[in-house]
């Protein structure tokens, strides 16, 4: 049992998992959820980098800007300028500022300009007259050959570094020399700073949108679940479970939608059981019958001794047969009806539509079928039999009047004493009637809603009793092949039945467009 392998459902194995996890519609939603909004994200904070960074520094560099100019102009007002006799006799001008005025400006940049800031003072020969501070070992050198007399830049290698450079003059407008003033940009710290945070909080925004997204999924797809499951737990012989969910968006409709399904599947499969059960039955019947008349004519069977046993052995293979006959005939019309049905509802019966006159297919099915009335007592009557051109298949269009005019017969046969037969055109233009009526028992009104069904008999009671008799013989597909007919052929069929009093079946069918007035 040690050496045993156990053996693992695939459905349970991790790989396995792990696929259908991947593959799985709620982790597609979760990705593209989370992929489109880190996009979204991103996007965001990049336009908020770029503005905020854009914003800080115009601020910043105007106010640092505003700063060193103030300054220059305190430094410009307190040069002192002197003049002199030169070596060679000529006056020479001489622009100092006094070592208590060099503290002085450094008091103000100390209190003026931000605490990282670094100043230096150089004469008009490019000197260096006094310095304060450094900024990230970056010289504070003047600027040659200025363009104007006040520039504000970056440095090249440090973009973080911004160097102020302003031309100083004294009051007399003599060139005193250069004031260069130079700051680490406060706002690229902020905009790291920043920058790191939006490093950190898209990530966890993400992961807590991922794990939302993901459950907010789940409970979308819980209804595909239960369909699944519910799916899975029908079977052939079980069809009554039912979704029942109660929503009102698309996956409820969804649901709403298999239930409807699974109604319609359940009708067709219970249709399709008593509809075996009913052939099988109708089948077995004449089958029994058959066997029962062929056991009893082989029944006792011997030599005849004499002719009147010759005789009436003979008479006994004869009914034998004749039974056996009738019975072959009950079997051959019940199959050909249920091949006709069947054709008819996988759509490969085809009708040879031509033109048929009603008044004619009336008398031919009143003559193939007098016989038979006389025989049961009845009499055929006729109405008016106008000519009445109707679109159609002949050979169906008689079959569906001889079954109505059979049934009539059969049901009316010893209780009443007429079947009248007739047809006509319609109030309506482009419409035609034909009606069989008969004053026989009647149909009560619980049978109304079944009697085109297939296999549907209605027990008839005696006059005398309240005991049911039994049923008059035939397929129990007449109806239902005469209902097919009069659709077949783009009409309806109307029943008035009273019980006791008799029945009217009455058939409307489109006229003949050619022969229309």
């Amino acid at each position: 049992m040690d050496d045993a392998k156990i053996y693992e459902p695939a459905s349970n194995r991790p790989l396995t998992r792990l696929f259908s996890f991947l593959t799985s519609i709620r982790f597609r939603l979760v990705l593209w959820y989370v992929g489109i909004t880190a996009i979204l994200l991103v996007i965001s904070g990049g336009l908020l980098y770029y503005t905020l960074a854009q914003t800080l520094y115009q601020r910043d560099e105007a106010q640092f800007s505003s700063q060193v100019m103030q300054l220059g102009n305190t430094v410009q007002n307190w040069y002192q300028v002197t003049v002199q006799e030169g070596k060679n006799g000529n006056e020479e001008t001489d622009v100092q500022l006094s070592r208590i005025q060099q503290d002085q400006i450094f008091e103000i940049a100390q209190k003026d300009l931000p605490q990282d800031a670094g100043v230096a003072i150089y004469d008009q020969n490019g000197n260096l007259v006094t310095s304060y501070g450094a900024v990230l070992g970056i010289s504070l050198e003047p600027l040659n050959h200025m363009v104007s007399s006040y520039s504000c830049q970056t440095e090249p290698k440090q973009p973080e570094i911004q160097v102020c450079k302003m031309q100083l003059l004294t009051a007399q407008g003599l060139p005193a020399g250069s004031l260069v003033v130079g700051r680490q940009i406060d706002s690229q710290v902020i905009l790291q700073r920043v920058l790191l945070n939006l490093s950190l909080v898209i990530p966890f925004i993400l992961i807590i949108l991922a794990i939302g997204g993901y459950w907010i999924a789940s409970r979308a797809m819980r209804p595909v679940h239960i369909i699944t499951s519910t799916a899975r737990q029908i079977g052939k012989t079980d069809l009554s479970r039912r979704l029942n969910l109660k929503k009102r968006d698309e996956l409820g409709e969804l649901a709403a939608t298999f239930d409807s399904m699974l109604n319609r599947l359940e009708k067709l499969f219970e249709h399709q059981r008593r509809f075996t059960a009913d052939a099988s039955h109708e089948l077995r019947t004449p089958l029994t019958i058959m066997n029962v008349a062929v056991n009893q004519a082989l029944t006792g069977q011997r030599k005849p001794d004499t002719y009147e046993e010759a005789l009436s052995q003979i008479e006994r293979y004869e009914s034998a047969l004749q039974t056996v006959r009738a019975e072959n005939e009950h079997i051959s019309r019940l199959v050909n009806d249920l091949l006709l049905l069947a054709r008819a509802e996988t759509g490969q019966a085809l009708l040879e539509k031509t033109r048929v006159d009603l008044s004619e297919v009336v008398l031919d099915v009143v003559e193939r079928l007098a016989p038979l009335a006389q025989e049961k007592g009845l009499h055929l009557s006729l109405g008016e039999l106008p000519e009445v051109p109707v679109t159609g298949d002949r050979t169906y269009l008689v079959s569906m009047l001889q079954n109505l005019v059979e049934n009539a017969i059969k049901y009316s046969a010893g209780k009443g004493s007429e079947v009248h037969i007739e047809c006509g055109t319609g109030k309506k233009d482009g419409w035609c009637w034909l009606r069989v009526e008969d004053d026989g028992p009647g149909i009560a009104s619980e049978h109304l809603s079944h009697l085109f069904e297939r296999f549907y008999r209605i027990t008839v009671k005696r006059a005398d009793t309240e005991q049911p008799e039994e049923a008059p013989r035939g397929s129990g597909l007449g109806l239902a092949i005469v209902q097919w007919v009069v659709k077949a052929h783009g009409g309806r069929i109307l029943l008035d039945s009273v019980e006791g009093k008799g029945s009217r079946f009455e058939i409307w069918l489109p006229l003949r467009r050619s022969d229309q007035d």
